[in-house]
């Protein structure tokens, strides 16, 4: 059985929960999940309300092993539009498929606005469903505050994720990628984990996995490169982010 109404309650709630939190730093960084933006607990769910890892999370019936992962996936790829397919070192701009096992996209299954908070696969006995972000808002100047994409069309404005990082300073491939021959490698930090303290996080791609860690040849970025979404120690300002505002330079010289 699917419900609909109490998850596209849950989506409102959600956004509320979240512009609250961003605007008026209601969170501490680094102090972990609860009461962070990523904290949906409370949400009305049937008779149940909703816990703090339910969105994300469920211990039975996930969609996919992985992680566990409780949220629906969207079922399309992601590119970073028609006029930006190559940087300017020369690397092709990725295209991350509905099978690319990184955590970029479980990140983009919320933040590319087609799948509602709350349409999840597993709570309280059933799979429940929600409204999406309705594009049309864009007419009448209301943006999701958490969408990253441009409304369902492509990544066009976002850092690259899902793409090689020049680990050690050499070309790597990453998602069917490899690092372009005009890259200026003096202009990357070799190992970006060392300087800052292991705060950033690298990933390799082995195979048809992506496992955590950097490994020469084969590294790359996610999402979770930057963000630290359970707002965990070591994260140091909000949006989750595990540096300070400089935090380009962990990896750009």
């Amino acid at each position: 059985m699917t419900q609909k109404a109490p998850a596209t309650i849950g989506y409102l709630i959600a956004l509320l929960v979240f512009c609250s939190g961003i605007g008026s730093a209601q969170y501490v960084p680094g102090d972990g999940i609860t009461g962070s933006p990523h904290d949906f607990s409370g949400t009305p769910a049937g008779n149940n309300v909703t816990g703090v890892c339910t969105y994300c999370h469920t211990p039975h019936r996930s969609i996919r092993n992985r992680l566990l992962w409780n949220h629906t996936l969207p079922q399309r790829d992601y590119n970073w539009g028609p006029d930006y397919t190559v940087s300017d070192a020369g690397t092709p701009l990725p295209t991350i498929g509905q099978d690319w096992p990184g955590p970029t996209r479980v990140c983009l299954s919320c933040h590319d606005g087609s799948v509602a908070i709350g349409d999840v696969g597993w709570y309280n006995k059933q799979s429940w469903t929600g409204t999406p972000i309705d594009p049309t808002l864009v007419t009448i100047g209301i943006r999701d505050p958490f969408t990253i994409e441009d409304f369902m069309k492509d990544m066009i404005g976002n850092h690259p994720v899902a793409a090689p990082y020049p680990y050690l300073r050499v070309r790597n491939t990453y998602n069917g990628v490899t690092t372009g021959t005009g890259i200026r490698m003096d202009r990357y930090a070799s190992n970006p984990t060392t300087r800052s303290g292991g705060r950033i996080r690298l990933f390799r791609n082995v195979g048809s996995d992506v496992l955590a860690g950097a490994a020469s040849g084969v590294t790359g970025i996610e999402c979770s490169t930057c963000h630290g979404v359970h707002n965990e120690r070591g994260v140091v300002l909000d949006r989750f982010l595990l540096r300070s505002d400089d935090i380009c330079k962990e990896c750009h010289l």
